[in-house]
């Protein structure tokens, strides 16, 4: 009995040991685990200290970096110079570089498979890897010997790589050596950022002009009110009345998502201004730049200083470098100083093949992670064909021309001044840019900079084979004179995107998409109303997030709301009456009126917008052009643009607030009840919070919290200089006076390094959170490495 008592706690014991050493061994396999894991992201750290023999050197090469990770590189020369360069972007951003080339070449299936394939099969269509190898063939001697010394520099980094990087890990790919060509193909990435919205634009228009006539294009892209040229010239408002809506339009039923995201979707764009030593506090020219991009982790730019003799003289050359391509993009010299922004001149047409025109097919073969799949191109004399509503078109782009890549951007390095800037931004062929100019001598300059086709555009719509045979042979040439503006005739300068040539100037280089112009005007604005700047009143510039545009549709908004005279809009009356009419971390009122824009004009576009899309066309690419269309509407209320049942406008814009709720309820993920919310948690600083994250962690979100950085609250918007917009917003800001550079900054959205594990992946994002600048130039080395030859 007394045995038979005690089996059951003997059995439990040897259960809870058993039990134990389970536990423990699982715990044990997990650390194991763990360790390994980390282990094999630690071997693919880059080696920051020592020294390694690499070829091809003619004299050993330092590089150092600071307490931010910027690399300071100490060569003998500029070739070896640019291997060190490729050499350490290799080392930190050479995943990031893989994907530049492979988004231009339409290669991202082989990392992603058949989710990438839509994408690659848009980048195939223009062929820039074969258009790559053709430009770089034809090339100078010494852009040649740039680009193979700086591929040899990255190829070297590959080789000293133990353990591929995490990103190749996880999608179970290899690394690919980088080739000449690649390095053409990150500027040809960039074509397709900035310049890809205008080639569908001039379909969508080519749609609308055919479908509505041409008072219905004319309307939808009449002037703002807002514009900034330099010369201050003005473009007329349009006074011809609305078109009508045609009924089969007007009756077609509205459609949903994703059409309001596009109004959301963030506006590529830029800012740069310049004044003279006239208006500054220490008599020296000061520059500024911000170049807006969708935000990602790594950030786009790396921080360089590149330090060489040439012709007799110490070169140091400072800013961002973008990884795949050597030199520095955005920088100073130590005498003068540039910086860029998108010029949206017209660099595109589309022709009209006749129902008889014969084309040819070119294969192409796209390789994916399952397998491969072959991929179709029709090809005309004049480019490549897309077929829009039974009618085939023929792209001619400036992107595919000979022309549209060069290297020359890296003799900036060697100028003196504005002068000796403007004589090397004559050769420079990149997409076009607004290029700005400051000097030691207190000068400042302005030209339109980059690959500029010698022909003036004809119409924003398709031409016919005749027409475009006029221009034919002005395709051939790049423009070498563009417009330029600068002291002392210009003292102070600025570009935004939006247009700042002068209206004659205009009709030679046409409209390829200017920004709606609000953004221009209020930094225009702000430069002629102070006299004198320093660096600090640059800073406060690039962040002013005055909300001067949406005052209008905040009055528009409390005025409908005032008017409802119902007890249920006190909450939102309340929240608009206290704006702080900026777009403010704090304010509801802002994003109520934000938001309320969007609302109207997504639902008086869309029945156009439908229609385009039933024809295959974007009619989203016209976007930026339609608040003053728009705003015509809501003023003159012609019954044939309103939209849905609406028995008025006064009703429409009623309707339109409560879907403003609606759709911030869904965006912030919260659920009305009893038909009431609290508009307090609508804030501009959440609906509009800062996410930068890895696009790896989008696809594998549970690694989120180790690769992205923290979530910053929103401030700014699309329509002020301080550009953000969720995943979008500034990539850089840069400000110097050029030979103060120690007074300078340089602020990036993340660190130099793309290895989570590296203390730099993410040093300085909080410096850029808190809107402050970092150092522009390299500080105390942390770490120092050096290549010595074979």
């Amino acid at each position: 009995m007394y045995k038979h008592n005690n089996i059951k706690p003997i059995k439990e014991v040897q259960l809870m040991k058993w039990f134990k050493r389970i536990t423990i061994t699982i715990v044990l396999l997990i650390v194991t685990a763990i360790g390994l894991v980390y282990l094999l992201l630690s071997s693919s750290k880059a080696q920051l200290d020592g020294s390694i023999t690499a070829n091809s050197l003619s004299s050993p090469v330092t590089i150092a970096r600071d307490q931010y990770g910027m690399v300071k590189i100490t060569a003998s020369n500029q070739l070896d110079a640019f291997y060190a360069q490729g050499y350490a972007h290799g080392q930190d951003r050479f995943f990031q570089m893989d994907l530049l080339r492979r988004n231009a070449a339409g290669e991202l299936s082989e990392l992603f498979g058949h989710g990438a394939l839509s994408r690659d099969k848009k980048a195939r269509f223009h062929q820039f890897r074969q258009r790559a190898q053709r430009a770089f063939a034809l090339f100078p001697d010494n852009q040649r010997a740039a680009v193979e010394s700086y591929t040899r520099g990255v190829n070297a980094a590959l080789d000293a790589y133990t353990i591929a990087p995490f990103e190749y890990l996880l999608t179970g790919s290899t690394m690919r050596p980088w080739q000449v060509e690649d390095s053409l193909l990150a500027i040809y990435s960039m074509y397709m950022d900035l310049q890809g919205s205008q080639v569908e634009r001039d379909l969508t228009l080519t749609y609308l002009h055919g479908q509505y006539g041409q008072e219905m294009v004319d309307f939808l892209l009449s002037p703002s009110s807002y514009q900034a040229a330099i010369d201050g010239s003005t473009l007329p408002l349009n006074e011809q009345a609305i078109p009508e809506l045609p009924l089969v339009t007007s009756a077609t039923t509205i459609i949903d998502e994703p059409w309001f995201d596009y109004f959301e979707e963030a506006d590529i764009g830029s800012n740069n201004w310049a004044v003279s030593a006239q208006h500054t506090k220490n008599e020296r020219a000061l520059l500024a730049n911000d170049m807006h991009l969708g935000l990602n982790l790594p950030a786009i730019w790396y921080r360089a200083q590149i330090q060489y003799p040439h012709n007799g003289e110490d070169i140091t050359v400072v800013g961002v470098s973008l990884p795949g391509a050597p030199g520095i993009i955005v920088g100073s010299n130590l005498h003068a100083a540039w910086g860029f922004t998108n010029a949206n001149v017209d660099n595109v047409d589309w022709i009209a093949l006749p129902d008889d025109y014969a084309t040819s097919t070119v294969n192409e073969t796209i390789v994916t992670t399952e397998g491969s799949e072959d991929y179709a191109i029709t090809m005309s004399e004049y480019g490549p064909v897309q077929t829009i509503d039974g009618q085939r078109f023929a792209l001619r782009w400036v992107a595919h021309t000979d022309y549209a890549v060069s290297f020359d951007l890296l003799d900036l390095a060697h100028a003196h001044s504005v002068d000796s800037l403007m004589d090397v931004a004559q050769h420079i062929r990149i997409p076009v840019q607004n290029m700005m100019m400051a000097d030691s001598e207190g000068q400042v300059a302005y030209r339109l900079t980059g690959a500029v086709t010698s022909r003036a555009p004809l119409q924003s719509n398709a031409l016919s084979t005749s027409q475009f045979a006029t221009v034919a042979n002005a395709w051939q040439q790049p423009e070498m004179i563009t417009p330029i503006y600068r002291s002392p005739t210009h003292h102070k300068l600025w570009t935004a995107n939006a247009r700042v040539l002068s209206t004659s100037e205009m009709s030679r280089y046409g409209d390829g998409g200017y920004a709606l112009g609000p953004r221009g005007v209020q930094i225009a604005n702000r430069l002629k109303a102070q006299k004198t700047f320093d660096e600090q009143d640059f800073l406060a510039l690039q962040l002013d997030n005055r909300a001067i545009y949406m005052k209008t549709w905040r009055d528009m908004l409390l005025a409908t709301l005032e008017q409802a005279d119902d007890p249920q809009y006190d909450q939102a009356i309340l929240a608009l009456q206290n704006w702080q009419a900026c777009a403010c971390a704090n304010d509801v009122g802002y994003t109520l009126a934000r938001y309320f824009r969007t609302q109207v004009m997504y639902e008086l576009m869309t029945p156009l917008y439908q229609t385009a899309q039933q024809a295959g066309v974007r009619f989203s690419t016209i976007n930026r052009h339609l608040d003053t269309a728009v705003l015509r509407l809501l003023e003159e209320q012609p019954t044939s643009w309103l939209a849905g049942n609406y028995k008025s406008y006064d009703k429409l814009k009623l309707a339109m607030y409560q879907q403003t709720i609606n759709k911030l309820a869904s965006k912030m993920h919260l659920i009305q009840t009893n038909k009431h919310i609290d508009l307090s948690q609508f804030t501009w600083g959440k609906v509009n919070e800062l996410n930068i994250r890895h696009p790896i962690s989008t696809q594998v979100p549970v690694l989120a919290k180790y690769l992205d950085m923290r979530p910053v609250p929103g401030f700014g918007d699309s329509f002020m200089p301080g550009v953000q917009n969720g995943t979008h917003g500034a990539s850089q800001r840069f400000i110097v006076q050029p030979g103060l550079e120690e007074n300078g900054f340089m602020s990036l959205p993340g660190g130099q390094s793309g290895h989570p594990l590296s203390k730099y992946y993410d040093a300085g994002f909080e410096v850029y959170a808190e809107h402050q600048g970092l150092p522009l130039l390299f500080q105390q080395p942390q770490h120092k490495l050096t290549l010595r030859p074979h």
